[in-house]
């Protein structure tokens, strides 16, 4: 009888043992996957504001954004901003108005997940253009220049999911620009953009498979 006992107990043990490590070892369900790991793919849409430190106002300028996840601390990025506010400026020469846009590769690095906010740093780079253009009453009116510089960029964001498929996205950062973009009349210097410029933006996107 003690013989059976022991050996009913001994069955058992092995039976919880062995139901502890599959329960251990089983994948977590879909529901408690990170979100960024479960929808790679996002699109998003919303503003950006671009400012220079050569004395033109900031532009409020459509911004889009898409991406595909790479790794769990990393995704891919594509950007485009432009057709927004145009700033004027009095320079010499009259008065300067200035249309900008800009298109761009980048990636985005992630380290640790706070409830629904998630921390990121991005670097990339693209083409940026810019069109000057002289106004009414300017000295420098009837002329067009267009010019277009390489464009490094650094960011630093976070972002907070909405819901099981949306989010929201926020960012501040700065756009370096070589070479950095002048504009000249007859020989004359007009104004230019400055060489670093910042940027901020704001985002609300939908994540997908």
């Amino acid at each position: 009888v003690v013989i059976a006992v022991r050996a009913v107990d001994f069955i058992r043990a092995r039976m919880f043992d062995t139901l502890a490590h599959r329960l251990a070892t089983a994948p977590r369900p879909p529901d408690a996957q990170s979100p960024a790991i479960r929808d790679r793919t996002f699109l998003a849409g919303g503003l950006a504001v671009l400012g220079t430190f050569s004395g033109f106002a900031p532009s409020l300028l459509p911004y889009l954004e898409a991406g595909y996840q790479l790794r769990p601390w990393v995704r891919a990025t594509a950007s485009a901003f432009g057709l927004g506010s145009r700033p004027e400026l009095k320079a010499q020469e009259g008065i300067v108005r200035i249309d900008q846009s800009f298109i761009g590769l980048g990636l985005a690095f992630t380290r640790w997940q706070w409830r629904r906010f998630l921390p990121h740093a991005e670097v990339g780079g693209g083409a940026y253009r810019v069109v000057a253009e002289g106004i009414v009453t300017s000295g420098f009116q009837g002329h067009r220049i267009t010019a277009w510089s390489a464009g490094g960029r650094a960011s630093v964001g976070v972002t907070a999911s909405l819901s099981r498929h949306f989010f929201f996205d926020v960012t501040a950062g700065t756009l370096w620009l070589i070479p950095e973009p002048r504009f000249y009349s007859l020989k004359t210097f007009v104004a230019s953009t400055g060489m670093p410029t910042w940027i901020g933006t704001a985002l609300v996107g939908a994540r997908f498979q």
